[in-house]
């Protein structure tokens, strides 16, 4: 770090819904001096709607022009779909189970009929991540995940329009149901979906809110042996 820093920098990559990038630069302005003497910054991300990525990294430029930009990439998450909290969501009866009563959001969607024969049916387990991708949209760097196709631990891209282009795949395999990993956002490490850190919106990189009710919806489904 500079010892003497006049203005601070945001370089920022803007991912629209079908992943197409927009980068610019974000100036920050100074507010002030910490107790521990650093320099503070502040700046304003621009406007980004539903469904948008955001990636950014710091940087500053010293009094003499030079500029330094860090390595370290930040990532945001925008979704208006969601809820910010539960107590936001209305609360209804949605009948009973073992004597008991159940509440919770009224249905958004018509639920497929449950199938009389779940004994005789093959499961299968699908990773989204690791499943398929779809040539019509590059939604990779929509998350909080960093994709890195050499990375066992990083996202690879699978996404729920990937699936849904599968599924006739999936029913010549002799699949009769799916059961696929969590799509809450997840931290940076969570590519597999089982690290959430919002239980009330959908991560932007497999999906979104329209995607997830497509696979719960009987015209998604060509054939009645993997209604879910």
């Amino acid at each position: 770090m500079a010892q003497h820093p006049v203005q601070g920098q945001l370089l920022v990559d803007i991912y629209d819904p079908r992943g197409a990038p927009r980068q610019l630069c974000v100036v920050a302005k100074p507010e002030g001096v910490s107790e521990d003497s650093y320099q503070l910054f502040g700046a304003t991300l621009p406007l980004a709607h539903n469904g948008v990525g955001v990636c950014y990294r710091l940087g500053y430029r010293t009094a003499d022009g030079q500029e330094r930009i860090g390595q370290r990439q930040r990532r945001l998450a925008i979704c208006d779909e969601a809820p910010r909290r539960i107590a936001d969501l209305p609360w209804v009866w949605l009948g009973s189970w073992a004597h008991q009563p159940v509440y919770g959001p009224p249905p958004q969607v018509s639920m497929t009929p449950v199938p009389s024969d779940w004994d005789g049916r093959l499961f299968y387990s699908i990773l989204l991540d690791r499943f398929a991708c779809t040539e019509s949209e590059d939604r990779r760097n929509l998350g909080l995940t960093q994709v890195d196709l050499l990375s066992p631990f990083a996202a690879h891209g699978g996404s729920l329009v990937g699936l849904i282009e599968k599924l006739d795949y999936l029913v010549e395999l002799g699949v009769g149901a799916v059961v696929i990993s969590p799509v809450y956002v997840n931290d940076t490490e969570g590519y597999h979906g089982y690290h959430p850190v919002h239980l009330l919106m959908v991560d932007a990189a497999p999906g979104n809110l329209g995607a997830t009710s497509r696979t719960r919806t009987p015209s998604t489904c060509p054939a009645d042996s993997y209604r879910s």
